[in-house]
């Protein structure tokens, strides 16, 4: 069975979300799988770190306690993402 006619398989709601995603997928090269999940995982923890800042204000202390985290990790992961605080305060 080729993977035409194992979608067919699938309800509907499966085969949409599965079309999505392959128009979606992203070519993965030369990388390794371990690469590949070090990439999400950096780009995760940037997302959420900027969110935090946003709703701390760009009070990092405040922020890196939404993170769960301490604020030498959390000072850490902005230097090492070239992330401000000084973007997030209000003007």
């Amino acid at each position: 069975m080729d993977s035409q006619q194992a979608a067919t398989l699938l309800p509907r709601a499966f085969r949409v979300t599965l079309a999505v995603s392959r128009q979606n997928a992203e070519p993965l090269g030369d990388r390794s799988l371990k690469e590949i999940v070090d990439a999400a995982i950096a780009a995760a923890e940037g997302r959420a770190i900027r969110r935090a800042l946003v709703l701390a204000r760009g009070n990092k202390s405040h922020a890196a306690r939404m993170l769960r985290t301490n604020y030498t990790t959390l000072h850490g992961k902005m230097k090492r993402f070239g992330i401000s605080a000084h973007e997030f305060r209000p003007a």
